[in-house]
């Protein structure tokens, strides 16, 4: 088999995820749309959507990059590295270091009562609220060169120099403004209600839902659109690989 065979076939795999990547997206896009906005007091068992405001339901947590306090976050770190390629260019990119996120049980209050928030497996997308860069000649604030040596094993020192590394941070405080799209356990009316993972997309987000709905249904298009590009490069490959087989 020719290398440009191998080549066609390989995209022929790579179209096939984008599709799937691309239903799964549109899929969520539909449950968006469709899946109407339910009072907190008119909640029950099953699949709901809910707008309102976060409330604290347990001790906060603070974030670490701002020392906020907060009911979740997302704590990204990157460093840049520079290699030399086989011409001896200089290529600088970026790798993640830090990739850490926590949270607590906190409320979405909608002004009609309080349904509780468990966000593991959740899908949280949040705004950025902080970031920061240190390097050659910028330390990092003592407070985050201590948590990334004691939390996460890291150093902005290096030998010579500081290391050039950026942070970002992503805070959910009481008060934020919530869409919640997921599964609810309320056993009995005086139960409160509580949003989990089940058998539908958890969605959390501080975002809104028109901005949400934009989003996914650009990643869905995206990846149709991909996936023709792609195929049609993979069957002019194979085309041309099947003309030249003796």
């Amino acid at each position: 088999m020719s290398v440009t065979m191998i080549i066609g076939l390989v995209l022929v795999i790579v179209t096939v995820v984008l599709v799937f990547v691309g239903r799964k997206q549109w899929k969520k896009y539909s449950l968006i749309k469709n899946i109407p906005t339910t009072p907190v007091a008119e909640l029950f068992e099953g699949q709901a959507e809910v707008k309102g405001n976060v409330v604290e339901l347990t001790d906060q947590l603070t974030s670490p990059l701002s020392q906020k306090p907060c009911v979740a976050f997302k704590f990204i770190v990157e460093e840049e590295r520079t290699r030399r390629d086989k011409d001896g260019d200089t290529r600088r990119s970026w790798h993640t270091v830090v990739n850490d996120k926590e949270s607590v049980v906190f409320g979405v209050d909608d002004g009609t009562g309080i349904a509780a928030v468990d966000l593991k497996k959740a899908e949280l997308i949040l705004d950025m609220d902080s970031r920061m860069r240190s390097g050659t000649f910028n330390d990092a604030p003592a407070h985050v060169e201590g948590l990334l040596s004691e939390r996460y094993g890291r150093s902005t020192k290096s030998w010579v120099f500081n290391k050039t590394m950026r942070y970002k941070e992503f805070v959910l405080e009481a008060g934020d403004p919530l869409y919640v799209l997921g599964n609810v356990k309320r056993p009995t009316p005086d139960d409160a209600p509580m949003f989990y993972k089940g058998d539908i997309p958890f969605i959390v987000t501080d975002k809104g839902e028109k901005t949400l709905l934009r989003n996914t249904m650009a990643a869905a298009m995206g990846c149709f659109i991909a996936a023709v590009a792609v195929l049609a490069v993979a069957i002019y490959l194979i085309q041309q690989a099947m003309t030249a087989t003796p």
